[in-house]
């Protein structure tokens, strides 16, 4: 399934975003030729820089999709609502783009644009981000209901949930509180500019729809549906900023040829076309058949279309990289800052994605788990499988972080192996640290599912809990049978240390929940504590099976003591109120009650904003952040360029537990 959706992907033109580092990766450059000043430093987090903005912009757009129709506002929602929204990447994209032109303007200015970034144009920039989401969210409901789709951002499409009439409803009501938005700014060039994305949305869809046989192997028909369908929402939306801010039309176009360069997608499959003639028939056929995936896959594993890919997209990058550099002089931080930032979003492509570099692994892995919790009782495998199916397996944080400190680790041995141990990474010990990744993955959803009954829960992953849809007890047998069957996968790998790491993992797991239910007032108010109880029920599980990974490895105490520090200090979670009751002492008779009052929400989130803890907690998650990159930098030395993809792409994911929404 998963390489049937690789290629429909490819022709569909959605394009994959990355994580982006806290630190630039060893012997990564972006521009053709030596990297220059703003590329060599080390480069700020792009969704970081804009987080409040962006909280902002949801809690708009939240608002301004409402409606007298209840079922057409819960419908124009649908993609807005907490924990759904998505990455948000072009409001990111734009929102610093209006930092980085944030430069004196030497040209007079004109009417519906503003000279320097006011509050009132940093608002009128605002308003592209939202009315860009906006068109982007309507395009994506009309395209569920034109492919027939199911699925959506893990949860059920619109027209799936609600039918086609309302989700084409939703949005043509999007589009339509787009263009009343954009009719305020009382900018032509700028309705002018939007207008032409939206019929550019259109025409790729059109192409996408009536491309024949010859057009379909055509790089040059390829490029262009897909900047129709991707690049033009984000490229005319850029220069949209720089318009409103009345930069000249070179600045302006610079902005463009960022956005246009940032968004353009290639397809492997079609450089394959060209070293294997022969693979044209099973493009023309339209991949209807799975076997015709497995064909196409085995000559696309012969050919350079995947390295050519990467060479096409990191030319593209160099362009954008480019545009952002040619962008007038400022000495302003803020303004180097973000360009940096946008410079950093130019990485999102290529070899150091941490979730494609196992994507492939990742796949077999969903399918082995699916098999391992089938049992002769129909009732508990659909429960212990209620989480392991195709849809709703989440983000699979742990088992990428494993698989990819499995690659990490592939480095010579000194010393000599023990019992239950391999040195370099043979078929046999990567199967084995695979089942360490299963192994914890079972571990977390039994601990899932026991959670939810201890908190009465009726949601998780954006549907109903199980204890909530087939009852409590079930829900702990289920739990039950994935901690049993972990225990059968980890005692088959006959390591001793192992075993130990995992179940001192299990037990921290429930000291952490007992904590969580036993917890007093001083301890609520205590951060040691906070923090102990979050290492317990967050960070051991990770930490202990990174080193795994590395005692099954035959690694030295050091190296593994390495992973495990990369483990803990990713899954360290911190509590901002508890930094703010530090400046508000008043705050900790709110914070003793429990939050069971609606009220006592409202008062503390009041002296949360007044207070610098959300700021401190920024900090304090860029610290542990830090410390992991630190573990990663302190490993064995490698010159295994699958070694140092591994490290960069483990750098690179604790970019994405800092910039998470959920």
């Amino acid at each position: 399934m998963l390489r049937r959706s690789i290629l429909s992907a490819a022709f569909r033109g959605r394009a994959t975003r990355r994580p982006f580092s806290i630190v630039a990766p060893r012997g990564a450059s972006v521009g053709k030729e030596r990297p220059s000043d703003s590329q060599s430093k080390k480069g700020p987090d792009p969704f970081s820089l804009v987080a409040d903005e962006l909280s902002l912009l949801a809690n708009r757009l939240r608002s301004m999709v409402a409606t007298e129709v209840p079922k057409l506002a819960s419908a124009a929602e649908y993609f807005f609502k907490m924990g759904v929204e998505g990455k948000r990447f072009r409001p990111t994209v734009l929102l610093l783009m209006s930092s980085a032109l944030n430069v004196p303007i030497r040209e007079s200015i004109a009417d519906g644009v503003s000279g320097g970034l006011s509050n009132e144009l940093r608002s009128r920039q605002q308003s592209i981000a939202e009315i860009t989401e906006m068109i982007h969210v309507a395009s994506l409901l009309h395209d569920d209901v034109l492919d027939d789709a199911d699925t959506r951002r893990g949860i059920g499409s619109l027209n799936f949930v609600m039918g086609n009439k309302l989700a084409v409803l939703a949005g043509n009501f999007l589009l339509a509180r787009a263009c009343i938005l954009l009719a305020s700014l009382k900018n032509t060039e700028v309705v002018s500019l939007m207008a032409t994305a939206i019929e550019h949305l259109v025409t790729g869809e059109k192409m996408q729809m009536t491309t024949t046989s010859e057009q379909r192997r055509s790089m040059e028909y390829y490029l262009q549906k897909t900047y129709n369908k991707t690049a033009s929402l984000v490229s005319n939306s850029c220069k949209a900023i720089a318009v409103l801010a009345g930069q000249t039309s070179e600045v302006s176009m610079l902005a463009y040829e960022y956005g246009r360069n940032l968004g353009v997608v290639t397809a492997p499959i079609l450089f394959a076309i060209e070293e294997f003639p022969q693979l044209r028939e099973v493009v023309d056929r339209g991949f209807k058949n799975p076997a015709d995936v497995d064909i196409a896959l085995g000559y696309l594993g012969k050919s350079c279309g995947i390295e050519r890919t990467r060479e096409l997209a990191k030319e593209h990058a160099n362009r954008a990289v480019l545009a952002i550099e040619a962008l007038p002089a400022s000495d302003a931080e803020d303004v180097l800052s973000t360009r940096r930032a946008l410079i950093d979003l130019t990485h999102r492509e290529g070899p150091d994605d941490p979730f494609l570099l196992v994507a492939d692994e990742l796949s077999l892995l969903a399918n082995r788990l699916r098999s391992l919790v089938v049992t002769e009782v129909p009732k508990l495998t659909s429960a212990a499988e209620y989480f392991f199916k195709m849809g709703v397996e989440g983000k699979r944080m742990c088992p990428t972080v494993l698989l990819l400190m499995a690659s990490a680790l592939n480095v010579p041995v000194r010393e000599s192996i023990a019992d239950g141990v391999s040195s370099g990474l043979s078929n046999e010990l990567r199967s084995r640290q695979q089942a360490i990744a299963e192994i914890t993955e079972m571990i977390h959803v039994a601990s899932l599912l026991h959670d939810d009954v201890l908190d009465d829960a009726d949601t998780r992953r954006g549907i109903g809990s199980l204890n909530f849809v087939m009852g409590n007890k079930l829900a702990v047998l289920a739990g039950d049978f994935l901690f049993s069957r972990a225990c059968i996968s980890l005692a088959s790998l006959k390591n001793t240390e192992v075993v130990s790491l995992m179940a001192t993992a299990i037990e921290n797991l429930v000291t952490g929940e007992k904590m969580q239910m036993t917890t007093t007032s001083e301890q609520r108010r205590s951060m040691e504590y906070y923090l102990q109880k979050t290492y317990y029920k967050t960070a051991s599980l990770v930490s202990n099976s990174c080193k795994a990974i590395a005692v099954l490895a035959g690694q030295t105490s050091e190296v593994s003591m390495l992973a495990y520090e990369y483990g803990r200090n990713l899954g360290v979670v911190t509590a901002p109120i508890l930094f703010a009751i530090e400046e508000f002492p008043q705050l900790r008779e709110v914070v003793d009650r429990g939050f069971k009052n609606p009220a006592d929400v409202d008062i503390a989130l009041g002296y949360l904003g007044e207070s610098c803890g959300i700021e401190r907690t920024r900090e304090l998650a860029k610290e542990h952040a830090n410390r992991a990159v630190l573990a990663i930098e302190a490993l064995p030395e490698s010159d295994a360029e699958d070694v140092q993809s591994s490290r960069r792409a483990l750098i690179n994911l604790t970019h994405r537990v800092l910039t998470r929404t959920k």
